[in-house]
């Protein structure tokens, strides 16, 4: 036999608000996105850095650089369709985003820089996309020399 008790909705909705809250938590906050201003947007900044940076290549992604006329650097993410279906450029696309958030700061200001995900990319970790970043950062020497030690 069920019997109502006065309470039984009172807590049910609580946990639901808590448990709405607890997601909310989990999500990422917007502020640790890469502001509009840092993105590369417009399809003549990208394509300007690609005929014209210089490349930097690993078995899982490229890496393009240019030197801009803004001071801040601005960055692309991209995913072709060689790299697997919209799911797999997504989680390719997500993985670079995430593994360029720690050395955001420490990157040296006035470069355009795209990021190409190869397929490989989708069976790795955020640590593996992350070394291999870092990798490539060193190589094109834009990351600032007294804050390599923290990558």
């Amino acid at each position: 036999m069920i019997v109502n008790q006065p309470n039984s909705s009172f807590s049910l909705k609580h946990s639901l608000s808590s448990l709405v809250e607890s997601q909310r938590e989990l999500r990422s906050d917007p502020s640790e996105h890469v502001k509009r201003e840092f993105r590369l947007r417009k399809s003549s900044d990208f394509k300007r850095v690609w005929r014209y940076g210089k490349s930097y290549a690993h078995p899982l992604m490229v890496l393009i650089v240019r030197r801009n006329q803004d001071d801040p650097t601005r960055i692309a993410v991209s995913a072709g369709r060689s790299v697997g279906k919209a799911v797999q450029r997504n989680r390719a696309k997500r993985l670079l985003r995430e593994a360029i958030k720690p050395i955001l700061a420490q990157i040296e200001p006035g470069w355009d820089i795209v990021l190409i995900a190869r397929k490989p990319l989708t069976e790795t970790s955020l640590q593996q996309t992350h070394s291999v970043l870092v990798e490539l950062m060193k190589k094109t020497k834009l990351l600032n020399s007294k804050n390599n030690h923290e990558c």
